[in-house]
């Protein structure tokens, strides 16, 4: 399935505007128009419902999302036709300025798959059609057997919500598009639409906030549009789409130059066609850049999927017949094969497997079946095609459990060849402070790059005990830096990181600290669905701050902003259920809900530079991930301590947790324990060896009684064992 992945202004995934779904309000119609109908012609009613139990009418009123039940008397065990339309006028007469929206035949006690009668008695024909995101329309439906035919009109309505957007879609000549689909889409991926009259106007109701808004004409005759939109009331907005002037041919073709009809072929939000008996399709796009690749869903499992192209064309130009626009689809005559489970148990839901092949670029996919188990087709010749092969939640329709992924990716694999797949639980505690020097990042870390990172100074690697990414730009926007190679949890966790950013990092020089749930190396954050990203930048005034932003369902959100240019210390907690704590330099900067959008996040730690901008390094370090109250914040500001001191927990009396400052002077090995009333130990919150700073912990009693607890700061001389200072606080717990 092709999803785009770069959209105007923002990632948004509409059902709409997937390749092969393009515009598709009933997406198990076809849309060939070859009327085949068998029968006496006894068609004396076209009706529909909501309910397979009826009642059954015509007209009927239903609302947008609704199911669509459509019944048709027919001869018995004849075959009918059924054409639909958008009745543009809304006068429930079929004319010249309704759109056709698809077709289908069906057959008395008769057909498959999602086209079968559900009617058991001979000379009815009951059908379900998948209403997709069925807009607010009126659609005149006609049924069609020998000489005879009857209409029905069904007419989608939207529910109202507090506001509404309105307004006109015209060509970019002032002309009113009729038919124009305009969807509005809410964060939590609810999309509501209305489809423009004659005149070109619209109006779909909404709900305050920032959300995407499509724009798609029905009959392919101009570009889409997507851009997003903040609400706080009743809005007008006029759209305007370009009128597809130029065009792409080319032909589809098996590796013997075989041509291969009826296969569907798509071009960035211009529509699609099918090729036709010589394999040939024709396209017409609007002037501009986008891609253009073939449908998954048109070609396998009897051939593989060639990879997508990108394509420039001119106002009034023309592709025909080259690299761009012909494509191979590689006949599948072998097989991968291989099992999806669980912890090692039974797979509890179905899964997507792709494969890849570098020398064909082309692809291949299966969904698993109820036991996990799944076969790959592809290609294999005496070249011996070797693939690559991963667990995949295809956009987010096949998700994973919540906290879990596959334990291995494969590579090289060739025909016959088992690759099975483990979902295990994420990690849940990681420790490392880029010990060392040279280019060995260590186990967890993946070098990222994005863009075109390399040119002099540009590194990745290891300097003094610290974790150095310097990235050097040359023309375009580009990142360097690592990518964890597994996930982890973000149930009840926390993970500090120590981010050096340097005075003399550049206006284009940013620091991107990203956790999502993708593991893409070459990817740019912006591409990343569902994400939380901290971001340290040079804003508008020229003033450096760190900024939190999060984004879901590919919608961006703002959550924070700190004026601490140099606060260097990173505290992340995720609190169960929905509770995110961000504390930059000691200071909480975000304290509140973000969606839990993600049960687990890849880390990235990476810098971005934009020509002709020179580069400077940033650095990481004290990476670390465990539960709450485990990991604690070393505070930079402020000149270095000379003495040894604890400081009174904040807030105290405390509920259910506080944090605990202190200071020490020179290098030695710290402890930090936490005792109740009776001596017992309840909590170790430090125990390793640091170096000379002021440091924070945070101590979480959640699993304590009320009472008072004392804590007690030890330092230790390594290398003599002799004790540095020993200090007791006492700390009240209120529940």
């Amino acid at each position: 399935m092709r999803l785009f992945t770069i959209i105007l202004l923002c990632c948004l995934f509409f059902t709409v505007t997937e390749a092969g779904n393009t515009g598709k309000i009933f997406p198990t119609l076809k849309h060939d128009k070859i009327k085949v109908t068998t029968g006496i012609g006894d068609i004396t009613y076209v009706k529909c419902s909501k309910s397979i139990n009826g009642p059954f009418t015509s007209p009927v009123s239903l609302n947008s999302g609704d199911s669509l039940f459509v019944q048709v008397d027919v001869s018995p065990m004849g075959t009918v036709q059924m054409m639909f339309y958008f009745d543009l006028n809304e006068n429930g007469v079929l004319d010249t300025l309704d759109l056709p929206i698809g077709d289908g035949n069906f057959v008395d006690n008769g057909g498959s798959g999602k086209d079968v009668d559900l009617d058991p008695n001979t000379g009815i024909i009951v059908v379900y059609l998948e209403t997709g995101e069925s807009p607010q329309m009126q659609i005149i439906a006609v049924g069609t057997e020998g000489s005879s035919s009857a209409i029905g009109i069904v007419s989608f309505h939207n529910s109202p919500l507090t506001y509404t957007l309105s307004g006109y879609v015209y060509t970019s000549g002032g002309d009113p598009i009729g038919g124009a689909m305009v969807f509005v889409q809410d964060s939590t991926m609810k999309m509501i639409g209305d489809v423009s009259d004659l005149t070109g106007y619209y109006s779909v109701p909404i709900e305050a906030g920032i959300h995407g808004v499509h724009v798609q004409d029905w009959a392919s005759r101009y570009s889409s549009f997507d851009t997003m939109m903040t609400f706080t009331g009743n809005t007008v907005q006029d759209f305007t789409l370009r009128v597809l002037s130029s065009y792409i041919r080319g032909y589809v073709r098996d590796e013997l130059a075989n041509p291969l009809p009826n296969v569907q072929v798509w071009a960035g939000r211009n529509g699609g066609a099918m090729t036709d008996s010589s394999g040939m399709y024709k396209i017409m796009v609007a002037p501009g850049s986008d891609n253009i690749g073939v449908e998954w869903s048109s070609v396998l499992p009897n051939y593989m999927q060639p990879n997508s192209r990108y394509y420039s064309i001119a106002d009034n130009d023309s592709i025909v017949d080259n690299s761009v626009s012909n494509f191979i689809c590689y006949t599948t005559n072998a097989t991968i094969t291989g099992k999806v489970t669980e912890n090692g148990g039974t797979a509890t839901r179905q899964y997507v497997v792709q494969g890849w092949c570098s020398p064909l670029e082309s692809s291949t996919m299966a969904v698993t079946d109820v036991n996990g188990d799944y076969t790959l087709h592809i290609y294999n010749s005496l070249a011996m095609e070797q693939y690559g092969v991963n667990l995949t939640d295809w956009g987010g329709n096949y998700p994973m459990p919540p906290g879990m992924y596959a334990d291995t990716n494969y590579w090289g694999l060739t025909a016959g060849a088992v690759a099975n797949f483990n979902l295990i639980g994420a990690l849940t505690s990681y420790e490392d402070h880029f010990t060392g020097n040279g280019g060995y990042l260590g186990p967890m870390w993946n070098t990222y790059s994005y863009g075109n990172p390399w040119g002099i100074n540009s590194t990745v690697a290891l300097e003094n005990d610290r974790l150095k990414a310097e990235c050097n730009s040359n023309d375009v926007l580009s990142g360097l830096g690592v990518i964890s190679l597994k996930p982890f949890s973000l149930s009840n966790r926390e993970f500090r990181i120590y981010a050096d950013p340097t005075s003399m990092m550049n206006s284009n020089n940013t620091i991107k600290i990203v956790l999502t749930d993708v593991s893409w190396n070459w990817q740019h954050p912006q591409d990343f669905e569902n994400s939380l990203q901290l971001i340290w930048e040079k804003n508008a005034l020229g003033y450096k701050q760190w900024r939190l932003v999060k984004s879901q369902n590919g919608i961006f959100t703002d959550l924070c902003t700190s004026s601490d240019s140099t606060g260097q210390h990173i505290l992340f907690q995720f609190i169960d259920p929905d509770t995110l704590k961000l504390k930059i330099h000691g200071d909480v900067c975000f304290n509140g809900q973000w969606g839990n959008m993600i049960s687990m996040a890849y880390v990235y730690l990476t810098q971005f530079n934009l020509n002709p901008e020179e580069s400077n390094p940033v650095y990481f370090d004290e990476f670390v991930w465990d539960q709450l109250g485990t990991t604690g914040v070393k505070e930079i500001g402020g000149v270095l301590p000379t003495t040894f001191a604890l400081d009174q927990n904040y807030p105290n009396p405390f509920n259910p947790a506080t944090s605990i400052k202190y200071h020490i002077p020179v290098s030695s090995y710290v402890t930090l324990k936490v005792f109740n009333q009776l001596g017992q130990e309840v909590k170790s919150l430090v125990s390793q060896q640091q170096a000379i700073g002021n440091y924070e912990v945070s101590f979480d009693a959640s699993q304590q009684p009320s009472g008072i607890y004392y804590y007690q700061l030890t330092a230790v001389e390594e290398a003599t064992g002799k004790i540095l200072t020993k200090s007791s606080m006492k700390a009240l717990l209120l529940k």
